[in-house]
């Protein structure tokens, strides 16, 4: 507040906010000269400054300036006067008085300490003034306080203390409703259609639709809402409509009514509005349009060339073919085309699975799909309309699918010299610059120094379902390395390879053909282990946008991305980026395929399971202390009591041939570590054995050797041929024969350690074991760990010493990465029969 006395007697003084001396009251009157300690009688008025901002836009429901008369010179005084007047300032003297505007209303109290002492109190009537200031936004309103009688000596004097305070009622004005919406009861406005006027309104299909507003009012409380809904679209007459109330609603929340059965009784153009209420002030209405459409769409039509509904089987499993989908019948108001959207499923008639939104002015779309399953797969495809209706049935589309295609592209890299690499599947050649044949994870590979491999042109439609993997050996860690990529105008249409910054194999894809463009990435859990060949795999499905990474035939992780296709040379070694050769993969690449279409999980593990020979012991040698490796032509040294067994004859076939360790039980073979073996990834040891009856204890006749204990066994223990694998912390696990062992027979046994799934498992003569020990008791949840020194054949390592030595024959032994396929196994053991 601000305050101003002004004095004829002074008609020049300065007195704005001034509260010294005499000034530390307000005063208004006429006095006498004594009283007035002056020259003169003089008057007297007091102006009053008061901040009215917070009123503004409020409706004034009444106002009192409150204050308190201090000193009346008369016990019978006359009136004070209150006015509304234009601003005061530091300027305001008597002689330079604002004036005021109208009067207000005027207070009669007396109060004089030595005749008629009282409390004061005063209360004038501003309701006008500050009801104005309300309406017309004046943050500050000035009053006057002037003696209604002001030439009345004495009689007219009155003090008035320098606490006056305004006392407002109000009542706020309610908001408009917010976030007008319909069938939706959610929190969030979002939740519900919104209100739409004109050629965008909303269809329902419903015609008892739900319709909801926020109500609010800044002074909190509880409002009513009238909902009011009208036939036919604006203009619309006020006077017809029906009302719907709704009270009790707390400021903040909805109101939410249903329009009742009936109300709506064709399917037609409409329109709502709502007003709110504090049952004081009603708020303006907003007005909403809606159309009622309860007619169900057609049943679609489907149709394909790539996967016709009759003959077949067409395509493959895992190839994307194109479908189109198409209204069946016109059911829109004034039988127009009315369909959104389509939602389908594949061999799944419980759940719509996918969605896809109508552009075209017929309904017509193009879906890809990509099927799962060989034989017949069954396509289910649903219309809906505007309103959400859905048709009354889905179209069954029923179509054959052929087995899993084979590759479209292959590079062995099996090449010894020369710059061109031979697809081993189709006719896409790569021409190699910056890179020699080397050994690589089978047979030779692909060694990079700055180099690519590089074809004439695109291999497979990155647009459409594909897959790509390869065996990679990464040299360093310190930049980002493509292995294998396709290349578009600017950018790459997918990378797989390895990224720095995320220290992980990674399979990426730009979301457009350009340098500016962001990209989606797929990466591996753990960071990857350099100078070890590790199988990569990369898929794209386009029906779910997915872009997945396996690594060493494990699921990492998936991208989410709508691939493009990439038109340019599908390149080995490198990747492309903003027109130039980028990420050069640093290291040695093998086995790089390309499928059109998505691999499943159970394939990506075969291909990372495959079975290539890392050592084979033919012990066919018949003298000397030495045994070759057929595969590294490598020797391995025979010590202690052994003797070369077999037929006496040189023509004798190589299973006519074999070490035998005597029942010294100090013969044993020492192998060199076969190279590109880990056995804490998937491998397979295959032997002929023949125990010399020697049972009712371990004997083994093949391990992985180590420090402490050997990573594998395969033997027997007691009584059961045995395949086992240490893990870390003294873990193992063993797979066991179903049946007793028999002395003096020849016995195939195939050990494999799957680490894909976790899986380890024994072959008796080609037949699969089921009986488990250790800890597994179904052969799961085995994890491996890698050899740290030689093979050995005839014994095995425990606490650091030799145990368990064979007494007994021994032929044929072989080692291998990956998991022997059972007919490959079979065919082996049908190729080296021992009687």
């Amino acid at each position: 507040m601000h305050h101003v006395v002004v004095q004829d007697t002074s008609p020049d003084a300065r007195n704005f906010d001034n509260t010294s001396g005499v000034f530390g009251d307000l005063k208004a009157g006429y006095l006498n000269a004594a009283a007035l300690d002056a020259k003169y009688a003089g008057r007297s008025r007091s102006y009053l400054q008061m901040h009215t901002a917070p009123i503004l836009g409020k409706h004034i429901i009444r106002a009192t300036l409150a204050t308190r008369v201090i000193h009346t010179f008369s016990c019978s005084p006359s009136a004070t006067e209150l006015f509304v007047s234009p601003p005061v300032d530091a300027n305001t003297t008597w002689a330079n008085q604002p004036g005021w505007y109208y009067r207000l209303s005027e207070t009669n109290v007396a109060n004089n300490a030595a005749y008629c002492p009282s409390a004061g109190n005063a209360e004038f009537d501003a309701t006008a003034a500050v009801r104005q200031a309300a309406n017309e936004g004046w943050g500050w309103t000035t009053f006057l306080l002037q003696a209604k009688n002001e030439w009345e000596l004495d009689e007219s004097w009155r003090k008035f203390d320098l606490n006056p305070y305004l006392e407002v009622a109000y009542n706020s004005w309610p908001y408009m409703p917010t976030a007008l919406g319909m069938e939706g009861w959610g929190p969030n406005p979002t939740d519900a259609i919104p209100c739409v006027m004109g050629a965008g309104r909303p269809a329902v299909f419903t015609r008892t639709p739900r319709l909801r507003a926020r109500m609010n009012d800044p002074d909190g409380g509880i409002m009513d809402a009238m909902f009011r809904v009208f036939d036919g679209i604006a203009p619309v007459s006020a006077e017809t409509g029906t009302n719907i109330y709704v009270n009790g609603i707390p400021a903040g929340s909805y109101a939410e009514v249903t329009i009742p059965p009936n109300r709506i009784t064709r399917d037609d153009l409409y329109t709502w509005r709502v007003w709110g209420s504090d049952h004081g002030l009603l708020t303006g209405y907003v007005d909403c349009e809606f159309e009622v459409d309860s007619r169900a769409p057609g049943t679609p039509v489907v149709s394909s060339t790539d996967y016709p509904a009759t003959g077949g089987p067409h395509g493959s499993v895992g190839r994307t073919g194109t479908f189109t989908f198409n209204v069946g019948t016109l059911t829109g108001r004034n039988n127009t085309m009315d369909v959104r959207r389509y939602g389908w499923s594949l061999n799944d008639d419980t759940a719509i699975t996918h969605s896809v939104a109508v552009q075209s002015s017929d309904g017509t779309v193009t879906v890809p799909v990509t099927p799962t399953k060989a034989g017949l797969n069954t396509l289910y495809v649903t219309a809906f309309d505007r309103a959400g209706n859905r048709s009354a049935a889905s179209a069954v589309y029923v179509f054959n699918v052929a087995e899993p295609a084979d590759l479209m592209a292959g590079w062995h890299f099996d090449e010894v010299s020369g710059t061109v690499a031979e697809d081993s599947a189709g006719n896409h050649p790569l021409t190699v610059a910056g890179g020699s044949f080397t050994a690589g994870y089978a047979d030779n590979g692909l060694t990079f120094t700055d180099g690519i491999a590089v074809s004439s042109g695109p291999v497979v439609d990155t647009s459409r379902a594909f897959s790509v993997s390869t065996w990679v050996k990464l040299d360093r860690t310190n930049g980002y390395f493509t292995a294998v990529s396709q290349d578009g105008g600017s950018a790459g249409s997918f990378f797989l390879g390895y990224s720095e910054d995320l220290n992980g194999w990674t399979m990426a894809a730009p979301y457009g053909d350009s340098k500016t463009s962001l990209f989606a990435r797929a990466a591996s859990t753990s960071p990857p282990v350099t100078g070890v060949w590790t199988h990569l795999a990369g898929t794209y499905d386009p029906d779910l946008d997915a872009m997945k990474l396996y690594v060493d035939g494990k699921y990492q992780s998936t991208a989410t991305v709508e691939a493009w296709t990439g038109t340019g040379a599908f390149v080995v070694g490198a990747a492309k980026w903003d027109g130039i050769r980028v990420n050069h993969f640093a290291g040695s690449v093998d086995h790089t395929l390309v499928w059109d279409r998505v691999l499943g999980a159970d394939e990506v593990a075969a291909r990372a399971n495959l079975a290539v020979p890392r050592a084979r012991y033919a012990l066919d040698e018949r003298s000397g202390a030495t045994t070759v490796d057929q595969v590294s032509g490598q020797n391995a040294t025979l010590t202690g009591g052994y003797a070369w067994g077999g037929q006496p004859v040189a023509s004798a076939a190589s299973e006519d041939k074999w070490l035998n360790l005597t029942s010294a039980g100090t013969g044993q073979v020492q192998a060199p570590r076969p190279v590109n073996l880990r056995t804490d990834r998937s491998f397979t040891v295959s032997a002929w054995v023949k125990h010399s009856g020697a049972a009712g204890t371990r004997r083994v006749a093949v391990s992985g050797h180590d420090s402490q204990n050997s990573p594998f066994t395969l033997g027997y223990n007691g009584s059961l041929w045995e395949f086992t694998i240490s893990g870390s912390g003294g873990r193992t696990w063993s797979a066991l024969s179903d049946t007793a062992l028999m002395p003096d027979s020849w016995v195939f046994l195939v050990g494999r350690y799957d680490a894909v799934t976790g899986r380890i498992s024994l072959d008796v003569d080609t037949v699969r074991q089921m009986t488990y020990a250790g800890a597994t008791s179904d052969g799961s949840g085995v994890v491996g760990r890698q050899t740290t020194s030689h093979l050995w054949l005839g014994r095995a390592t425990a606490a650091g010493v030799g145990v368990a030595p064979w007494l007994g024959d021994l032929d044929d032994v072989r080692v291998g990465s990956g998991v022997l396929p059972t007919p490959d196994a079979r065919a082996l053991y049908d190729a080296t029969l021992h009687f």
